[in-house]
């Protein structure tokens, strides 16, 4: 699929969901009434998911600290290795996803990983970057909302039947995530569902 039909999907999925965009962020709202999708929100992560026909797509947003084990710039080494790890795993469709009926849809070219812009920053010099962020209160506001930055991924599939179902195995390679709010468009309507480690299925049979 190309990436051109994979943002013309989704941009009907933004279009079709405005209600549920609202209900979806009305625990997440800021102090001036702003209503922001998606939340940086410690345990939770999100879904998009359209299916047009064979075409399947799969937006995934969470927070660095779910997703990588890291929030922020890394500090060392092991650090960076996290964050390699961590677009290794987000690229892993196979090991985030699965369907029904089993084998409907398979990958359709590669996923796009998107750390936040802090993860790739190199590591600072110790104590540095600790007391420039001090230097005034209007800086360390700034770089905590920077340190905060969260990981996203999307996806595209090809199905040979339409899936009635997807299924989170994420949760196993992701333990801190405690549930995952999804947003859906098909053919025949748009809905919302959750899934936690306990209940991993989103349906995506539209009920009239």
């Amino acid at each position: 699929m190309s990436a051109p039909s994979r943002s013309l999907l989704f941009a009907a999925l933004i279009v079709a969901l405005p209600a549920f965009a609202h209900d979806h962020d009305k625990d997440h709202a800021h102090d001036d009434g702003h209503r922001e999708h998606g939340a940086h929100v410690h345990g939770v992560a999100w879904l998009d998911v359209a299916l047009d026909g064979a075409r399947l797509e799969i937006a995934f947003k969470g927070t660095g600290a779910d997703l990588a084990g890291l929030e922020g710039r890394p500090a060392d080494a092991a650090d960076v290795a996290k964050v390699d790890k961590a677009r290794r795993t987000l690229a892993d469709a196979a090991a985030l996803f699965a369907f029904e009926p089993a084998g409907a849809c398979v990958p359709d070219g590669a996923p796009v990983v998107e750390p936040p812009a802090s993860a790739l920053e190199a590591p600072a010099a110790a104590g540095h970057d600790h007391d420039h962020k001090h230097d005034h209160d209007h800086d360390h506001d700034h770089k905590h909302d920077h340190a905060h930055g969260d990981w996203s991924a999307s996806y595209a599939f090809a199905c040979a039947t339409p899936p009635v179902a997807v299924n989170l195995p994420l949760f196993d390679r992701y333990p801190d995530l405690t549930e995952v709010r999804a947003q859906i468009l098909t053919g025949s309507g748009q809905t919302a569902a959750e899934a936690t480690p306990a209940s991993r299925r989103i349906p995506l049979a539209i009920t009239p």
